[in-house]
């Protein structure tokens, strides 16, 4: 069955085909994800996201939201836990650095300190830079605003994301197509490929990734590539 955000790009790029012929989209055995019929011609469309990726200390590659994903979460946990104890007119502003080494222990160490910090009273007024197991932490006060309904917030950084735009769109793109192209090529389906990609790097646009399909190495037996964003915009790459 299809995801919704697949459902979503199959009837985006059906709707998007300037064709006279009737359109009807049949979902795939999975693979593929789905069929798209233009006439009487049956067209294999393989859908798939682009997802900024980090590469780990030990060589590995993991979607960045994976561990970005571990820090947001955090942040709502210790607001719902501790939030209440903090002054009304005061937010504690948390700046949380991921991946960690150690998520229990730093998470365990990171409330810890905060009971601590608010049981005294003694908020900082500048940066507090926190050295836990596995990572740190920094921690300021600001003033809270009245139609704020969190009181610990804070904002994450990937210390393991690059800030090369390109590359990274370059990066993502080959990792898809790699990946699709040997799932569809094992397949015994002869008609035409197409591969739709819904967007999720939001710092890449299609000239992006455009770019990035120009530089790329890898080689891939599909006939149309799809380029399509959250807002229903579709492209061709």
């Amino acid at each position: 069955m299809l995801r919704p955000e697949e459902k979503f790009v199959l009837t985006r790029i059906s709707e998007s085909l300037d064709v006279r012929e009737p359109v009807e989209m049949i979902e795939g055995e999975d693979p593929p994800d789905a069929y798209i019929m233009v006439g009487e011609e049956k067209i294999l469309l393989e859908i798939t996201q682009l997802s900024q990726f980090v590469l780990n200390k030990d060589g590995t590659v993991k979607t960045r939201l994976t561990q970005d994903m571990f820090g947001l979460r955090l942040l709502d946990e210790l607001d719902r836990e501790l939030g209440e104890a903090m002054p009304q007119d005061k937010n504690l502003l948390i700046h949380l650095k991921v991946p960690v080494d150690r998520p229990s222990k730093f998470k365990k160490q990171l409330r810890q300190a905060i009971q601590e910090l608010i049981a005294k009273g003694e908020f900082p007024k500048n940066w507090k830079v926190l050295d836990l197991d596995g990572g740190n932490a920094s921690l300021f006060i600001i003033p809270r605003d009245s139609v704020e309904r969190k009181r610990i917030i804070g904002f994450i950084e990937n210390t393991n994301s690059s800030a090369d735009i390109i590359e990274n769109a370059k990066s993502i793109l080959d990792n898809r197509l790699s990946i699709k192209n040997e799932i569809c090529a094992a397949l015994p389906f002869k008609g035409p490929k197409w591969l739709g990609l819904f967007n999720q790097y939001w710092l890449a646009d299609v000239d992006t990734y455009r770019l990035a399909l120009r530089k790329t190495r890898i080689s891939h037996g599909f006939e149309r590539i799809f380029f399509i964003q959250d807002t229903g915009e579709v492209h061709m790459l």
